[in-house]
């Protein structure tokens, strides 16, 4: 029986951002993977294999050609960790793309992505770029450094890359979580965020996402009838419209909240799951858990 875990090269190439040809290649060249395959004969990967790709695109990144990169990862030991991510290459990434979103410049700032695409997957970019300068960008909004107009160009541009990584959520073959935000939020990405994490752990992603009301929430609950329903907001207050109607969401279906509106408090009087951390560990704890109250 095959995992669950393994994954078609069109999901490892979306998850590491290497096109399948590439991937075909180094395969065939270098020996880099040695995937499993169904009886029908598709290519299944590892979370292994992502490592290696990960590695290869650093090495690459370093100047390093692809035969020795390859030979390098080979001659390795078969469970070496990945390299941590050197934060100091984060930071130059972000103060690039920050520049880039802040003068309206879209060119440059797609340019900046699609460098830590070359070196990293999209959980490591959204963990690690786009986290940090949504709250920056929230900062300085704050602060009244940033205009609407650039906090809004700022956040759509973010959107529209993360939607490349949502693409085929909805096709996993795990359970399904419906995730949706409060009737009075707007602030949606880092529950965008989410999903996608999970749907690389192969769940199946129903979004509902901003000022979702409480009568359409359940009413999606009753067609949907998902394994978790996930609510976020940064805002504490906005949950509060839904501590009552979900009092009638359909048996058996859980309910989580997380961004920093949730509370330990606030979850026990919804009878919620708390999911702390950031969407990517948020994710991770739900697709290892399934979800379940300890």
């Amino acid at each position: 029986m095959v995992s669950e875990n393994l994954l078609r090269i069109g999901e490892l190439s979306r998850r590491t951002g290497v096109t399948p040809e590439v991937l075909r290649a180094w395969e065939r060249r270098y020996g880099l993977f040695a995937p499993q395959r169904t009886d029908g004969g598709f290519r299944l990967y590892s979370a292994a294999d992502i490592g290696r790709i990960n590695m290869m695109k650093r090495l690459l990144a370093d100047g390093v050609s692809a035969s020795e990169a390859a030979h390098r990862i080979a001659s390795g030991p078969a469970d070496a960790p990945v390299p941590a991510p050197d934060h100091s290459l984060f930071e130059a990434r972000r103060d690039a793309l920050a520049q880039a979103l802040f003068a309206y410049d879209e060119a440059s700032a797609h340019d900046a992505i699609d460098r830590v695409l070359m070196e990293f997957d999209a959980e490591v970019l959204m963990r690690f770029v786009f986290l940090p300068l949504l709250t920056e960008v929230g900062r300085r909004w704050e602060e009244g450094v940033l205009s609407v107009a650039q906090e809004h160009f700022a956040s759509n541009l973010i959107r529209r890359r993360l939607s490349g990584f949502a693409r085929g959520w909805e096709d996993g073959v795990g359970p399904r979580a419906l995730l949706a935000c409060p009737p009075d939020e707007e602030h949606d990405i880092p529950l965008f965020m989410f999903g996608i994490a999970l749907g690389h752990r192969g769940w199946r992603i129903t979004y509902l996402g901003q000022r979702t009301p409480a009568d359409e929430l359940l009413k999606a609950l009753e067609a949907v009838r998902p394994e978790i329903v996930v609510l976020g907001s940064p805002r504490q207050g906005a949950y509060r419209e839904l501590i009552g109607p979900l009092g009638n969401a359909p048996r058996g279906v859980r309910v989580a909240i997380g961004g920093a509106g949730a509370t330990a408090d606030l979850a026990e009087r919804m009878g919620a799951l708390l999911l702390q951390g950031d969407p990517i560990a948020a994710a991770d704890w739900v697709a290892s858990s399934n979800g379940v109250r300890e």
